[in-house]
């Protein structure tokens, strides 16, 4: 085939369309839009080198995942982070989390438990190696170590045997909240955090029920700790 005929391979829509989702997304999960920020859909689609259409799609889903909320009865933003949505977020996760604690407990595998030492091994180096960075390299850090923690926490629901509870983990709690609370963490608090793991990863070791769900409270609240020293009072 000559290269003037050659016609190189397109993506998919659907492709696309996760990319730009999950594009905008983490911008927002990171704090490159912080909330409040106005998305504009002709400025997206030119930072991000796609259609309008593309980028209405994307800001759809999210404005579904209450991330984005109408700004001025026109177009988004990223929605604001107010005083009543951390402890309402907060107060979800520690019922729901607190329960999929208290069961896996009892449901969770050999491998399973293995796995989450080895995530939260992952957590101390990432940290260790990002300790004292500065800039866009500790918030390269910071966007791994939430990653690795959700990762952490989604195991422990899954383990819950509950097929429900992780989908409703994550519609119901505020996800932006849960990483501005590490980016809010010093490098002492990140440390503390993956202490908080080991404690839980040894309750769920002993099969100890009570210990499990009283150790996943005491982590998260940590966070919700955090959020409410550094967000203006109401």
């Amino acid at each position: 085939m000559s290269l003037a005929t050659y016609v190189p391979p397109t993506k998919p829509n659907r492709v696309w369309e996760d990319e730009i989702y999950n594009a905008i997304r983490d911008a927002i999960l990171d704090g490159r839009y912080p909330p409040g920020t106005r998305l504009v859909e002709s400025r997206l689609a030119t930072e991000h080198g796609v259609s309008r259409t593309r980028i209405r799609d994307g800001l759809a889903r999210l404005e579904a995942e209450l991330l984005v909320a109408p700004f001025g009865g026109r177009g988004l933003m990223v929605r604001p982070l107010s005083n009543k949505d951390i402890e309402e977020a907060y107060a979800m996760r520690l019922l729901l989390e607190g329960y999929a604690a208290r069961q896996a407990a009892t449901n969770i595998t050999h491998d399973e438990l293995e796995t989450l030492a080895e995530i939260n091994d992952r957590i101390v180096q990432v940290e260790t190696d990002g300790h004292g960075k500065i800039g866009d390299d500790r918030r390269l850090m910071i966007v791994a170590v939430a990653e690795l923690n959700n990762d952490f926490h989604g195991l422990i629901q899954t383990a819950s045997r509950n097929s429900r509870l992780r989908e409703l983990v994550r519609t119901v709690v505020d996800v932006p909240l849960v990483f501005k609370s590490f980016f809010w963490y010093s490098d002492s608090e990140l440390r503390e955090a993956a202490d908080d793991h080991l404690r839980i990863l040894e309750a769920l070791r002993n099969r100890d029920a009570e210990e499990s769900e009283a150790a996943i409270r005491g982590h998260i609240g940590r966070g919700l700790n955090t959020l409410r020293r550094e967000l203006p009072p109401a």
